[in-house]
This record gives structure tokens, sequence and C-alpha cells, in this order.
């Protein structure tokens, strides 16, 4: 039995043998999912049935059975495995193998790269355009790579995916696609994708969203609508200029021990991938030290807590109505939510700023006094970034408008016209 792990491939199994005067080699994939097999007795099976194929084809048989079949589902299980080795975050591990089924439930896992066409690829891209949104419907838990594949977990919204979703589905076919022009073939040494013209992925044109600077009044008009802790998370962001993500991460140990009025996020947890400090004035300090009380007191270590559920009983609801709930129940959040997004309807908003218009006010009010901290204060690494974020919010240009063209005013600056020519 001829079969060997392949060192410049990752130490995948593989297997080369020799029958009536032609070399067969391939790599030792299972025949159900089409991953590479993890162990020698696997390999030795894959071998055993491949030298019954060679068997059965005879002296006369036309294909070479080593060339030509390096799979979608070989690219994908090496950019899974590179991702995992590296540490990326869970999420990010977690889109790589949705978006990989996705592409492998389309073409099937031994779909070789040497047979796509053009028309198979457009194909690809207007079915996953076409597709619709589908909600976890598996409780609490998060759900599994194994949970993906069941669709009585899932339930259908109806709603087409957007151009942005679409698109991350495409550009994960063209990263398969980039690992598979890397590879050359383990018989004919020639480049496995080959195909000429090359093989094109055209991705939709996605309406770039600056942030925009959200108004005070608008602001305050809809936090009047939100629970206490979601106006928390929202305060966090105007005084601290915190993403959305991180409001509802912050926990004690953030604090550094409240010695300091600043939040400390560790390389690992911040952006930019470096140590950061998130800093505020004395109203953001009084609200962290509240908050900090608030989680001492629920016995917690995340600042932002809501009534969840507890023992098989809703809290929430008892918390509404004007109940008492133990310390166990104050749960975590776990993201934005979607009471922010309804509070635009209850304050009557037409046009509504996005939450992280929040943090661009902040950012906003800092450059107003030094345009050289905002970016500090922004936590960005490029200053063009930080001047994205800088904008003079609406109600501010119309007063400043309605100020500058006052012709009652006895000191009104009205701009000069001057004949030119």
């Amino acid at each position: 039995m001829t079969v060997f792990r392949n060192k410049q491939r990752g130490g995948v199994w593989a297997y080369e043998f020799v029958h009536l005067g032609r070399r067969y080699r391939d790599y030792c994939r299972d025949p159900v999912t089409g991953a590479p097999v993890a162990t020698k007795t696997a390999a030795k099976e894959i071998e055993t049935a491949a030298r019954a194929r060679a068997q059965a084809d005879g002296p006369t048989a036309a294909e070479d059975r080593g060339g030509g079949q390096y799979s979608l589902a070989e690219a994908q299980a090496g950019l899974l495995r590179r991702v995992t080795e590296k540490r990326r975050k869970p999420k990010h591990i977690a889109n790589i193998r949705l978006w990989g089924d996705d592409v492998l439930r389309h073409f099937g896992p031994q779909k070789p790269f040497a047979e796509l066409t053009q028309l198979e690829v457009d194909g690809y891209i207007t079915a996953v355009c076409g597709e619709t949104v589908k909600r976890w419907a598996g409780g609490k838990r998060s759900p599994t790579p194994e949970d993906y594949k069941n669709p009585a977990l899932w339930r259908d919204t109806g709603r087409l995916r957007s151009k942005r979703q679409g698109n991350n589905y495409c550009k994960h076919f063209r990263k398969l696609l980039e690992v598979a022009g890397k590879v050359k073939d383990p018989v004919t040494r020639r480049p496995v994708l080959g195909q000429d013209p090359p093989l094109e992925i055209e991705l939709e044109r996605v309406p770039k969203r600056q942030p925009r600077p959200m108004p005070d009044a608008e602001l305050d008009a809809r936090m009047a609508t939100l629970p206490p802790w979601r106006r928390d998370q929202a305060d966090l962001s105007r005084t601290y200029g915190l993403r959305a993500e991180e409001g509802y991460r912050v926990e004690l140990r953030h604090l550094e021990g409240g010695r300091k009025p600043v939040i400390f996020f560790r390389g690992e947890e911040s952006k930019s991938g470096h140590d950061e400090y998130a800093r505020s004035g004395p109203d953001g300090w009084r609200l962290v030290n509240r908050l900090r009380k608030q989680a001492e007191a629920r016995g917690t270590t995340h600042l932002l807590t809501w009534p969840g559920e507890f023992k098989g009983v809703h809290w929430y609801s008892i918390w509404a109505a004007g109940g008492k709930v133990p310390a166990e129940a104050w749960q975590p959040l776990k993201g934005p939510g979607s009471s922010w997004r309804k509070t635009a309807k209850r304050a009557g908003i037409a046009q509504p700023h996005r939450f992280h218009d929040v943090r661009a006010r902040a950012i906003t009010v800092v450059s107003l006094e030094s345009r050289a901290a905002a970016k500090g204060f922004a936590r960005h690494q490029s200053a063009a970034t930080t001047d994205l974020y800088i904008g003079v919010a609406e109600e501010e240009v119309a007063r400043a408008t309605a100020a500058a063209m006052d012709t009652g005013r006895k000191h009104a600056r009205r701009p000069r016209l001057k004949a030119v020519g």
C-alpha cells in the first residue's frame, strides 16, 4: 500500500501506485464530504477503492486519475485550516465555514477546479444573490457547523439577501479560485486552474455609506423610547466613542480597577489588533462608575446587562411590569439588538441615522476642540479615516446658515459678490 503524507500540502494523506504501466496519484478524500481524510487507515481504504477502479478500467483507460482532480473541498479545507491555525476570531472562522459550505452545496464537494466553466460560475452568482435570508431558530445556543446543514433549525424570512451579503459569498468563491490558482497538478505539474480566458466573478456595486454625525435632538428622541440598558449602551458610545460591538462587551476588567477614566482594550479585543485606551470626560466617567456599581450589585462582570431568561422564566416581562428581578437573571447583551432600529419609528424620524453615527457625533464634538485629538479619541490608525467621521450635524448647519443670512442683524456676515471679467 503506497499511501503517504504530502508535506507540501500540510501533511494531507495521498496515494500513488502504478497499474499496467499507468501511474495513479491523488489525495485521499472522503467520498461523501470530499474533505481530506485524517488517518492512515482511511487513506488505505481510499487507495484500495482507487486500485479497484483502475482494474475495472483496464489497460485502455484514457482517463488519468491523478490529473486535474484538485477539488473545491480541498481548497475549502485548506483555507479553513489556515484561518484556524492563525487563531482568527471565532466569528470570522464561522463565516469562512458558512460561505464555503454554500459553495460546496452548489457545485458538490468533489467538483474539480479544472472542470469549472464561466457559465457555472455565473450560475452560482445568480443563485447566491437570489437566496433569501435565513434566521437561526435553534434557541439561545450558537449554531454549530452541523446546524448550518439542518434546514429545520432555520426560519426563512422571505427577504432577499442584500448586495453586500451576496458579495461576501462571491468574495469567498473568488478566494477559493485564488487558492487553486497557486496549486499545480501532482501528475502533469500544470496549474489546476488553467481556464482560458480566466474565470471571472463580478461583484455587485454596493453604495458606500459614510458616517453622519447624529443630531442631539434625534438622539434624545430615540433614547427616550429605549430600555435603560440600551440607553447606557448609547451613552457609552456618545461619551467614549465606542463602537456598537465594543459597548456591550465592556467588563469590569476593562476599567483597570476604576483608577483612571479610561476603558482599556487589549490587542486581541480591539479592531486594530493593538492595545487601546478609550477616553472620556467627567460625564463618561460618572456613567462608567454608575455602571460599575450596578454590575457589582448584580453579581456580574459585564457593565451592560438585561433581564433575560433564567430557570425557565422570562424576566423581561416581569421587569417591564415593575417586578423585582433576581441578580442571577441579569445577563450580558449579545448584540445591538432590534430595539435601536425600532426607536426611529416610535420617535417619528423619517430618515434615521445608524447607531454608528452616535460615535461619529462624539468624534465631531472632540474635533471642535482639537482635530489632532479626535484621531486619538477615535482610535483610528489613519487621520484620513477620522476626517470621514468629522462633520457638522444638520441642525447646526441650519442654525449657522440662518444666523449668517439674517438680514435683520446689524453685523450679519453676508456673502459679498464681486463681478469678475
